[in-house]
């Protein structure tokens, strides 16, 4: 259950959400509801993963929506 990586973009830009909160709290719910959803546990944990990872020690990302000129 994923959406295409522009989706995602549109629905961030829209919901103001946290990438990495996102992908760490749809792990943590797929594990918890099991069955066919735990295939998708392992992609949300490598996804939050790899933006914690590509942070380094900066802290958590901010993806607001961009200053409009």
């Amino acid at each position: 259950m994923q959406l295409c990586p522009v989706c995602v973009r549109k629905l961030q830009y829209n919901m103001e959400f946290n990438y990495q909160e996102r992908y760490e709290n749809l792990a943590k719910t797929f594990l918890e509801i099991g069955g066919k959803f735990i295939e998708d546990v392992k992609i949300y944990q490598e996804l939050a993963g790899a933006i914690a990872a590509s942070l380094g020690s900066v802290g958590k990302p901010t993806l607001s929506k961009p200053i409009k000129k």
